[in-house]
């Protein structure tokens, strides 16, 4: 610490780190000749610190390294061993084998974990979930695969029509339609056939007999022949199309179609839905918004 003091207006001139009582001291006191004085201290000199419009300046040397101290880090590190021993190629190994019998004092124990359905589940999800036509039972021991087929023909609540349970590399024919067969149509029935198109198909009503003639190769083939009075029919419906198609196609002609409780409200005037049956009904008032609508929803039907 530097401490200056002043005695009747006159300042001090010499600095120390510790106060000097004889520096406080009246001049009275002070004889008239000089006296060289022996301080307790050295004097301290603060030194001023330089700076510029960076901070305060860097001295180099405090950050210079003296070349012999570099000098005697390399000389020691020059003599500390670099290059480990060499380590042989090949260790040299040696293989002996021998047979040892010995007792394995455990057991196997199988328990049942796997994910599937016990057989009283199965006959409950096939009687009240599934009730399928046609089942093809696999996957099964003989004796559990014949039980299982037993038991779906004899419950009333499936009504299974056919139950295959085929044997190792046994091929099942399980196509649904068997009565299909290919016959051959005269020129005259196809000329007056009406085709409708339904999706990807063209269907038609023909009211024909079937005879049997034999062709260039002699052959038998199914032919079926124009009937000589042609009967009547009621017209039957294809297609199963949805309210929501059926909204699109009315507002694209002008109607004004808008759900209202699962029923569609046709101008406020005709109502269309959906029975539990699957069939579509139209109700409303007779006029021209009446005919109309009934004729974009007969074009979602192909009819014969």
């Amino acid at each position: 610490a530097v401490v200056s003091t002043q005695s009747t207006g006159e300042a001090l001139v010499q600095k120390h780190d510790v106060p000097i009582p004889e520096e406080v001291q009246h001049k009275k006191k002070q004889s008239f000749f000089k006296q060289h004085k022996v301080y307790p201290m050295f004097p301290y000199h603060e030194e001023k610190l330089k700076w510029d419009d960076y901070g305060e300046l860097i001295k180099h040397e405090h950050f210079r390294i003296d070349d012999e101290i570099f000098m005697e880090e390399t000389n020691e590190a020059e003599k500390m061993p670099t290059a480990m021993p060499d380590l042989p190629e090949e260790i040299p190994t040696k293989c002996v084998t021998s047979r040892i019998k010995t007792q394995v004092n455990c057991r196997v124990k199988f328990i049942d974990f796997e994910g599937r359905s016990d057989g009283e589940s199965i006959k409950r999800i096939l009687s009240a979930v599934l009730k399928p036509r046609q089942m093809i039972i696999v996957h099964g021991t003989p004796d559990s695969s014949r039980h299982l087929a037993e038991f779906c023909s004899k419950s009333q609540d499936m009504g299974v029509s056919h139950i295959f349970v085929p044997g190792i590399g046994e091929t099942v024919n399980a196509t649904s339609e068997r009565h299909i067969y290919q016959v051959k149509l005269k020129d005259a029935l196809v000329t007056a056939a009406k085709f409708s198109r339904a999706k990807d198909a063209e269907l038609a009503w023909l009211d024909a007999a079937i005879s049997i003639q034999l062709n260039e190769d002699k052959e038998q083939v199914a032919v079926l022949e124009a009937l000589p009075s042609k009967s009547s029919h009621t017209p039957v419906f294809i297609n199963e199309p949805r309210l929501s198609d059926l909204r699109q196609v009315l507002n694209k002609n002008g109607i004004q179609a808008e759900f209202n409780g699962g029923v569609l409200v046709c101008n406020g005037k005709v109502a269309i839905r959906r029975s539990t049956a699957g069939r579509v009904q139209l109700e409303g008032t007779v006029c021209d918004d009446y005919y109309k609508i009934r004729s974009l929803l007969y074009s979602l039907y192909a009819i014969i």
